[in-house]
């Protein structure tokens, strides 16, 4: 529950105003020190309710959304007008107010919990220190076997890892096409692997069948492909359909035929 310091994190961005609610809250800075969208920002000495008493806590939140506007030069303005605020020097400074989305506080054990109270107007905004970042992203326990994903945008000293027990329940990656769905999928495979998993996949569409191979590899044949550490692991099955692979077999490298005769299938 203590400030972190393992980075400065004495940044300053500006003082909350406005409404704030636990799920988000605005503040106002300047041109010159705003942080961009999705950057990470945090309010010191936040009240919360933890273990039944009232506690300070480090809030964190992402920036969602940036606004800027001068008084003198509002929507209401007109092009000549606007020249003769402008030739004149009778412009007000940018008045710069940013949307910020809450990610939580940790508690004593470092589980994220979700913001209860609101952030109160008058606080002043940092950008987030790696140190936190760490904390909320990472899994730096030993006694926890961790998956790496890769590091935060803009962040690359902040690894985020996921607890690999907290993927023996449902789990769903969900992005529009083009995002990288597949790719994190086929990251998280290699990591289980890693970790010594047994992982089956049902690939219908062939996203998955050359894991085996370095990814800088991938369009060379198998054969003289660079091999992942983990490939003599990998047993493939492939239903034998000939010129309708995604993937010739030189590419595939060896499998085993796999077919199912459903007019042969009981009921169990």
């Amino acid at each position: 529950m203590t400030t972190d310091t393992a980075t400065s994190g004495n940044e300053f961005l500006g003082l909350v105003t406005g409404e704030s609610v636990p799920a988000r809250f605005g503040f106002v800075s300047r041109a010159d020190i705003v942080p961009p969208r999705l950057e990470y920002v945090v309010v010191r000495g936040v009240r919360e309710r933890v273990g039944g008493k009232d506690a300070a806590v480090d809030l964190l939140g992402q920036v969602t959304g940036i606004t800027a506007d001068v008084v003198t030069l509002d929507d209401r303005v007109d092009l000549d007008a606007a020249t003769v605020v402008l030739d004149h020097g009778a412009t007000f400074p940018p008045r710069v107010r940013v949307q910020v989305a809450t990610i939580g506080y940790l508690d004593p054990t470092g589980a994220v919990r979700p913001a209860r109270n609101a952030v109160l107007p008058g606080s002043p905004v940092h950008r987030a220190p790696d140190g936190l970042l760490r904390r909320f992203f990472s899994r730096d326990d030993a006694s926890v076997a961790a998956i790496e994903l890769g590091t935060l945008l803009d962040r690359p000293g902040v690894p985020v890892a996921l607890d690999a027990n907290g993927l023996s329940r449902h789990l769903a990656i969900i992005a529009q096409t083009g995002a990288g769905k597949s790719y994190l999928a086929g990251k998280v495979l290699e990591e289980l692997l890693g970790l010594g998993a047994t992982v089956v996949v049902l690939d219908p569409n062939s996203d998955y069948v050359q894991l085996r191979k370095v990814r800088d590899d991938a369009n060379v044949p198998y054969d003289a492909a660079r091999k992942v550490p983990h490939a003599d692991r990998m047993q493939s099955f492939r239903v034998p359909i000939a010129g309708r692979q995604r993937y010739g077999d030189d590419l595939y490298g060896p499998s085993m035929p796999y077919t199912i005769r459903f007019a042969e299938l009981d009921g169990d």
